[in-house]
């Protein structure tokens, strides 16, 4: 966040070029990806992630289709909304994804690291490696990434980021509109978050701020060393 302030201050040509490279370094995916065993849509991005994992099913590049059951808000319960994994699964169908090759996933998750919990649980009981493309928002790809790499340190599977585009804006101009601006800063913020939260972030956070307290303990004391000397 302090760099992506910083660049404010920059010449203009260092500070377009600086904050394009902040953006498009959020996203690891790909739009070209390889045959895998399963494809999962992460939740939050109905318009665009399932058509993306239909479209890999339906040219042959994913065999099956991962849908995660969601947890039901209050909008849900009073007949507003639907259930995201049935917006989910209508896509797939519409798009002529065969009913067979869909695998519902229990565990009710509610945020990234849930699905990825979810889908550990699923890998544990294939008992055998597995290719996963995981399809987001090319701006949540990185985060996304890390949080799986995390929760599925240990189990065989080739994971695969496969990069859906934004709707309203692309992260080569994020900053030129309001909603792209909201985005990325609040990505990068999610993701010092998770790094601090599911992570070593906390560890490096109080190792520098020990180092910092030493140093500044340490100049203090030889200050009023020099002090008394003089």
């Amino acid at each position: 966040m302090f760099l992506l302030g910083a660049m404010l201050c920059f010449p203009n040509a260092a500070r377009t070029l600086g904050l394009r490279q902040a953006g498009l370094w959020l996203d690891v995916g790909t739009t070209t990806p390889e045959r895998v065993d399963y494809v999962l849509s992460l939740g939050g991005g109905e318009e665009i992630r399932p058509f993306v994992g239909a479209s890999l099913v339906k040219v042959g590049l994913a065999n099956q289709a991962l849908v995660l059951q969601t947890k039901n808000n209050p909008d849900i319960q009073d007949g507003i909304s639907r259930p995201t994994q049935e917006i989910i699964r209508d896509v797939y169908l519409v798009r002529g994804t065969p009913p067979e090759k869909l695998v519902f996933l229990d565990g009710s998750p509610s945020t990234t690291f849930e699905e990825s919990l979810a889908v550990r649980r699923f890998l544990e009981s294939r008992k055998r490696a597995v290719s996963l493309a995981i399809v987001t928002h090319d701006f949540h790809t990185r985060r996304a990434r890390w949080v799986f790499r995390q929760s599925l340190d240990g189990i065989p599977v080739n994971l695969v980021m496969v990069s859906a585009p934004s709707e309203n804006f692309r992260l080569e101009t994020w900053w030129a509109s309001k909603q792209g601006f909201t985005t990325v800063v609040a990505e990068y913020l999610k993701l010092a978050a998770y790094h601090v939260h599911y992570g070593h972030g906390l560890w490096w956070f109080l190792s520098v701020a020990g180092i910092g307290g030493w140093l500044f303990w340490r100049r203090r004391r030889v200050g009023k060393t020099s002090e008394l000397t003089n």
